[in-house]
């Protein structure tokens, strides 16, 4: 009689790569499964978090072109305030407009910001945007009886102008960083983020603007 011990028996894997015994094959089966438990977790998770940083950066790219809109065409009814007040000529914009975008930031909740350092932005953008909206109202409403700006209230403006900028420069410090937290380290995507980074960086917190 020939007594067969089954726990003595060896298993291989394809192409005998492995060849173990049966109780090896199920701890490593076990030992498979909590590892691939773990990576299934961890994936969802940073999928997760993945979209969260989706929605913060849909959240802060749409509050920043808002203040960038706001900034661009402040900048340009100053440049064409200061050319008007240089050639003595009377002053005409689309005042409603820039009105509806300050209305526009008066109406945002500071409280319910993606980011709390865009608190602080939207508010003083908001403020010297308000300033430059009524000295706008006030020039294009002496325009209408062909009276030209004053070289004073054109740098007034200007002034207000170079605030909204500053503020600007750091609208886009937040932007920036919530576009880091969207690209991996090493892969295309990161190498196109810290190229737009260092060209802003070294571009003018002022843009220049060209009135034609």
């Amino acid at each position: 009689m020939i007594n067969v011990n089954v726990a003595d028996s060896i298993y291989c894997s394809p192409f005998n790569l492995v060849c173990q015994a049966i109780e090896w094959w199920a701890s490593a089966a076990s030992w498979a499964q909590a590892v691939l438990s773990a990576l299934a977790i961890y994936w969802a998770a940073r999928i997760a978090i993945q979209q969260h940083r989706r929605d913060l950066f849909q959240r802060v790219s749409v509050i920043y072109q808002l203040l960038k809109v706001t900034c661009s065409v402040a900048a340009a009814n100053s440049e064409q305030m200061d050319q008007c007040a240089r050639k003595e000529s009377p002053f005409s914009a689309d005042v409603e407009y820039f009105n509806q975008l300050v209305q526009s930031l008066k109406q945002v909740p500071l409280q319910e910001l993606p980011d709390g350092r865009l608190t602080h932005v939207v508010a003083g953008i908001t403020r010297f945007a308000e300033k430059a909206g009524a000295l706008f109202t006030y020039a294009d409403s002496r325009g209408k009886g062909n009276v030209p700006p004053s070289n004073t209230t054109a740098k007034e403006c200007g002034e207000h102008v170079k605030w909204l900028w500053h503020f600007h420069a750091q609208a886009v410090a937040v932007r920036i960083d919530y576009e880091r937290k969207l690209v991996v380290f090493g892969f295309p995507g990161y190498w196109k983020w810290l190229r737009r980074k260092r060209k802003i960086s070294k571009a003018p917190i002022e843009p220049e603007i060209t009135v034609k």
